[in-house]
Formats: structure tokens, sequence, C-alpha cells
């Protein structure tokens, strides 16, 4: 914690628990007192009425005070949630300051709405798994240098699609996070348009000295595939629960729509492959349609499959 921070935090500690030792406030912001004594000093300089009661401690002029934020209980629900949120996902030195964050908000807070918000997350809990959003990842710090900075990356991409290792010069414009991935989107140098790369899939990441101007991207044309699919009757309910992102629209499988019903359901998807392991998990209960080279390729996948077992 720099200084300003931990004078800010002594006012607020104060006012909150009014007398307070030097002792425990060089152990609560792990300094010695004598930092202590000359952070008292400069907060008396910069106008704050500071008084030093001997052998007692510190306390707050009668009358003093810092102006509390002003949020609705709503708000700092909202605010509180939210943090719990990234303590869930997070891990490493955002942990920690996510916590803290929180701690200065709990002291600057009025005691009622504070209360109200920790009544609430005390019952809601949130069990995903840990360390996916990994905001110190070296290739994510890496982006975002590069984006502020205009500087050209060169990657080594693994492609899923086309399953194969190729070198690029991209120009990154932003950074997405994803069904628990982040990627980094801009213009691609080997391509010649705008692309989105995962970054687990980036298996080397180089800043480049060059610098790049903005472009007047536009979202390249896509030749997607449309995948047409019957799935049983039972397991409607549950495919809709965890759809697939390239769910473009479902109808009614020559039967009255509606819940408990069979439906015929159809994706866009750049490649089929994206697709495949995500239809091969309803086993039976998913039926290709179309078009005929999707239904052949899971075919060859299950004799794959069947190989494996004998």
């Amino acid at each position: 914690m720099n200084r300003i921070d931990r004078l800010f935090a002594i006012t607020v500690v104060l006012q909150a628990r009014q007398r307070v030792r030097a002792a425990d406030l060089a152990s609560l912001f792990e300094v010695s007192e004598r930092t202590i004594y000359r952070d008292m000093d400069a907060l008396t300089e910069s106008g704050i009425p500071v008084i030093s009661i001997p052998g007692e401690g510190y306390d707050l002029a009668e009358g003093f005070y810092l102006p509390t934020i002003q949020l609705t209980v709503e708000e700092a629900k909202a605010l509180f949630l939210g943090a719990e949120m990234l303590k869930s996902q997070a891990g490493g030195a955002m942990l920690a300051s996510v916590e803290s964050a929180i701690a200065k908000l709990n002291d600057a807070l009025p005691e009622p709405v504070s209360a109200e918000a920790a009544r609430l997350v005390e019952i809601l809990h949130f069990f995903v798994q840990p360390g996916r959003l990994d905001l110190e990842d070296p290739r994510l710090l890496a982006c975002q240098q590069a984006i502020h900075e205009k500087r050209v990356v060169w990657i080594r991409y693994h492609s899923y699609n086309q399953d194969e290792t190729t070198q690029r010069e991209i120009e990154p414009e932003a950074l997405h996070y994803h069904d628990g991935a982040w990627y980094v989107s801009g213009y691609c140098r080997l391509r010649r348009e705008p692309r989105s790369f995962r970054l687990s899939r980036v298996e080397d990441l180089r800043l480049q000295a060059e610098n790049f101007l903005p472009r007047q991207m536009f979202a390249a044309p896509v030749n997607a595939i449309e995948v047409r699919v019957r799935f049983a009757t039972d397991i409607v309910r549950w495919v809709r629960e965890r759809q697939h992102y390239t769910f473009a629209g479902e109808e009614p499988d020559g039967a009255p729509s509606g819940e408990g019903e069979g439906l015929i359901m159809t994706y866009r998807a750049q490649s089929f492959r994206e697709l495949r392991p995500w239809l091969l998990s309803w086993g039976a209960g998913a039926e290709i349609i179309s078009p005929a080279e999707a239904r052949e390729e899971i075919r060859a996948e299950l004799r794959k499959m069947l190989e494996t077992l004998d």
C-alpha cells in the first residue's frame, strides 16, 4: 500500500473506530510505529484535525468526518456481489486486492447499508471452476500492454478448427472474456482480416517494437455452415439448459411446439468441429438432419470410438 492510500485508510479507521493506538495502526498497516507518527503529522499538516491523547492514542476532532459514499442498498448489494463473483474466479494478487476493496467499502458505507449487503452475501454463493478468470496470465498482460501502446504482437497459434499451428502478426484491438476463456481480437496480417484468438491456444507471444495505426475494421463475412439437429423429446429441456453458443433457432418436429416436445434446432458455426464434441455428448438423443457431411463426420467419429473398445 502506498502512503497516500495509507493516509486515507488511517482517516477512515479513525472515523469508524474513534480512538486508536499507534501500535494498533502499525500492526494493521504492517509498518513501524515511527511511520505512523510521521503519517499523523502529515494528516495534521493537510488539515485533518487529528488529536493525540497521551497514553490512549489518536482521535479525530468532534464534528469532523469524511463524507460517506452515497450508495443505495441495491447499489451496495451489486458491488458486494460483483466482488464475490470476482473472488470466486480470480486468484493471486487480484484476490488480495478484491478483499482489500471490500474492507474499505465496508468502512466507508453507512452501517445499515453495509449490513444489508453483507446479509445477501452470506446466503448467495458462487461455485465455479477456480482460477478460470486469470487476470495475471502473462499473455493477457502482454496483450493489454500492446493494445494501450498500439504495438504489433507476434503469436504462435494452434487453431482448433484446422488443428494446425501458424505464426502470425496481429494488431490487437480488444480483449473479451467468454465462456471461461480470454480472447484477443484485432487485425490478422496473415489472413488480412479481423480475427479473434483464444489466449489459451496461443503457444508463444512476443510484443514487437513496431507500432500500428488503428484500422477502420469491419467484421469479415464468415462462411458459416448451418447444422440442423433433431433432439429427442426427453432431452429437449436439458439441451436448452446448456445450449451451444452457435444456436440459431428451433422449430417443432412435426408436432406443436412446447415444453417437453421434440424439436429440430439449428446451429450456425464457422466449422462443424466447433459443434461436434457437444453434439456427441447427447448420444443417441441427437440426430443430425443436415448437412450430409456432418452426419458422415459423426459416423466416422463413432467408428473410431468403437474401434478403441474392441
